[in-house]
């Protein structure tokens, strides 16, 4: 909602397999109905998932549980604290700011690290969500490119590698 009311547009994507009856996305279709900066988007598969997701400037890895302090309903907060995301390791391959909840600790961390600019999404994020995106962008403009090289698959395959010759020489 502080998204779009502050003229910034939100694209979603949904589980193919979800209605717009199903509980968990029901007020984001109420959202859809009242704002022109909220849009629902069909599902993309392959490249052309690729190419949609790399005409953002921002991806979106938001607890509200964790931003609220509320009790997750579906989850337990360790799980949220420790949980990954593919759709994280999508955004940080593309060069993505990410706008993310710093109690998701381990994607937090991810982030900081392999992020072209990462925002802390805090109550306080959504006192002037836009001013807030447009100093990142600068940042972002700015900063060198990431090695990402330890996060994909050939990185960390080779990793593996190596660990697991090391355990077969020792057993």
């Amino acid at each position: 909602h502080a998204l779009c009311a502050d003229r910034i547009h939100v694209h979603m994507y949904v589980n193919p397999m979800q209605r717009e009856t199903d509980p968990e996305i029901e007020a984001y279709w109420k959202l859809q109905q009242q704002s022109d900066y909220f849009h629902f988007e069909k599902p993309v598969f392959g490249e052309a998932y690729w190419e949609q997701l790399s005409r953002y400037e921002f991806g979106l890895s938001v607890s509200e549980p964790l931003v609220f302090g509320e009790t997750p309903s579906s989850v337990t907060m360790d799980s949220l604290r420790g949980a990954g995301s593919s759709r994280l390791m999508d955004y940080l391959l593309l060069g993505l700011g990410v706008l993310i909840s710093p109690g998701l600790q381990f994607q937090w961390f991810l982030a900081r690290r392999y992020a072209s600019v990462t925002v802390p999404v805090t109550r306080e994020f959504f006192k002037s969500p836009r001013s807030t995106m447009e100093l990142a962008l600068q940042k972002k403009a700015a900063a060198a490119k990431k090695n990402l090289s330890a996060i994909t698959t050939r990185g960390v395959a080779r990793r593996l590698g190596e660990f697991y010759s090391k355990v077969a020489l020792r057993g």
